[in-house]
């Protein structure tokens, strides 16, 4: 994965992370920020498991919320 920060204009610092070629949810990007406290994730795809709304739900988004808490805990 390619990974990039920046802050933008209000102090909000982002993560984007792009996957790369022999990834299995190639072509995609996953954003992830705080604004407010509240920790925000947001990703999209062209990937095959992207593709079926309900399997893209169940098993690609749920995915980040064990770590969206770690991060939270962490930043305690």
């Amino acid at each position: 994965m390619k990974i990039c920060s920046a802050t933008e204009g209000n102090g909000n610092t982002w993560t984007i992370n792009v996957t790369e070629p022999g990834h299995g949810l190639n072509f995609g990007y996953v954003l992830r920020g705080s604004v407010g406290g509240e920790a925000i994730t947001i990703g999209e795809g062209w990937a095959i498991e992207e593709a079926f709304g309900g399997l893209s739900n169940a098993i690609i988004n749920d995915v980040w919320i064990e770590q969206n808490q770690q991060n939270i805990d962490n930043a305690r």
